[in-house]
C-alpha cells in the first residue's frame, strides 16, 4: 500500500479542511472511510479466492501424485508376488534335481514304497536286539549278556550298534 508518514497525513488533513470546510469534512471523511473499507474487504476476498484456487490446485496435484505412487506400489507388489512364485517353482525344480542326483527322494516326496523318506537311527544291544540309548556299560556286564569271558579290569565302554532295522521294528514305526 501507500507509505504515508505522520507529517504527510497531517498536511492532507489541513488541505482538506481548507478546501471542504469544517461543515462538509466529517461527511467526506465517513464516505472515504467506507470506500476504503470496501476496497480492503474486496482485496481480502480476492486474496482468499486466489489462495483457495491455489490450494485446490495443489490438493489436486497431491492427489494425482498419491494415485501415481499407489499405482506404482500395486505394480511393484504384483511383480514381487510373481517373482516369488517363479522362485518357488525354480526352487522345487532344483530340489527335485538335487534329490535325483543324490538318488534320494526330495523333502516331502514319497519313496517307491509309498512311505515318506525319513532317516531312522536305531541303536540295539548286540545280543538282545532291543533299542537302547548310548550309555557307558562296563565290560563285565557286556560279557554277561553276550556270554563271553573278559578280564577283570574295571573299564567302561560305549555300546551302540547302528545295524539295519528288522521287520519287527519297521512294523512298529
Amino acid at each position: 500500500m501507500i507509505d504515508l508518514g505522520f507529517w504527510e497525513v497531517a498536511l492532507i488533513g489541513v488541505l482538506a479542511l481548507i478546501v471542504l470546510g469544517p461543515e462538509r469534512l466529517p461527511g467526506v471523511a465517513r464516505t472515504a472511510g467506507a470506500w476504503i473499507g470496501k476496497a480492503r474487504r474486496m482485496m481480502s476476498d480476492i486474496k482468499k479466492d486466489i489462495k483457495s484456487e491455489l490450494d485446490e490446485a495443489e490438493l489436486n496435484e497431491l492427489k494425482n501424485i498419491r494415485d501415481d505412487i499407489q499405482q506404482a506400489g500395486d505394480t511393484f507388489k504384483s511383480q514381487v508376488e510373481s517373482g516369488e512364485e517363479t522362485l518357488q517353482k525354480e526352487g522345487s525344480t532344483m530340489d527335485t534335481a538335487i534329490a535325483d542326483a543324490l538318488n534320494k527322494p526330495a523333502p516331502g516326496k514319497t519313496t517307491a514304497k509309498g512311505k515318506k523318506a525319513t532317516k531312522k537311527k536305531t541303536t540295539r544291544k548286540k545280543a538282545g536286539k532291543k533299542k537302547v540309548s548310548k550309555k557307558k556299560v562296563s565290560k563285565k556286564k557286556v560279557a554277561k549278556k553276550t556270554g563271553k569271558k573278559t578280564a577283570k579290569k574295571k573299564s567302561t565302554k560305549q555300546v551302540a550298534d547302528k545295524s539295519a532295522p528288522t521287520p519287527e521294528t519297521e512294523k512298529t514305526s
